[in-house]
């Protein structure tokens, strides 16, 4: 019954893309979505584990996960994660304007601005700058929020309390967050159909059912059948807006 039940869903699917207008419109079958903080990290953050995995298939068991899971609501699981992935990328936009790594600066210091965006790098790594007489030192926070940065941080292999040491004692660091390319299928649709205006849409699709399940649905899917739907973004904007459940747990069979 159950098998029946799944065949015939899955020919409903097949019947809708059938049944919609073609568009001369097409887009790259294959592309990738940059993710900041790398996959390991992400797959920690997201409860996914800590285990060797590879990133092709992050965002598929990620999308799993979240719609099976049952210990915490679906929406703080997302929420967690989408903000540790904020986070990664802010961070890395941040440390892109110190190149040549960080050093301590001295407490006679007098460029007012420097001193501020150092201190304001700092406190997103959840460090702290201080000054007593006329020595500096840096120290690790531990605030909640802060506490919370150092695990991300960690999970992106930076330790805070090893760079506070090195910086205390006087030696250069360079951080680098790590990052790694995942698989996006139809990679122009999801910036002018799905998130229109946005170019990089790992955080609106990682914020979105809608835009979860789709992308399961198309992972399934050969490279044929993704060229004929990349033709036709009407096709695209109907899976997404109003089928993408069925289309994410039945697309394999279209």
């Amino acid at each position: 019954m159950n098998r029946v039940l799944r065949v015939r869903r899955a020919v409903g699917v097949a019947v809708i893309l059938l049944l919609l207008p073609q568009s001369a419109a097409a887009d790259d079958i294959w592309g990738s979505v940059r993710l900041p903080g790398g996959g390991a990290a992400a797959r920690r953050v997201a409860g996914l584990g800590a285990g060797p995995r590879l990133n092709v298939t992050l965002l598929v068991d990620y999308a799993r996960a979240l719609f099976t899971i049952t210990s915490r609501p679906l929406s703080q699981t997302r929420e967690n994660t989408v903000r540790y992935l904020e986070y990664a990328a802010a961070t890395e936009r941040a440390l892109a304007d110190w190149p040549d790594g960080l050093t301590l600066l001295p407490a006679t210091v007098k460029d007012r601005h420097q001193r501020e965006a150092f201190e304001r790098l700092l406190e997103r790594l959840g460090l702290r700058y201080r000054v007593n007489r006329d020595l500096a030192s840096i120290e690790v926070s531990t605030d909640d929020a802060d506490v919370e940065r150092h695990k991300w941080l960690l999970a992106m292999q930076v330790d805070v309390r090893f760079l506070a040491e090195s910086l205390n004692k006087g030696e250069r660091v360079r951080v680098v967050i790590p990052s790694d390319d995942l698989p996006l299928p139809l990679p122009g649709l999801w910036s002018t159909v799905a998130f229109k205006n946005i170019q990089d849409p790992l955080i609106p699709l990682m914020s979105s059912p809608e835009g979860l399940f789709t992308y399961l649905g198309l992972m399934e899917l050969d490279r044929e059948t993704l060229g004929w739907i990349a033709r036709r973004p009407d096709v695209f904007r109907m899976i997404y807006e109003d089928r993408s459940i069925i289309f994410g747990a039945f697309g394999r069979g279209v």
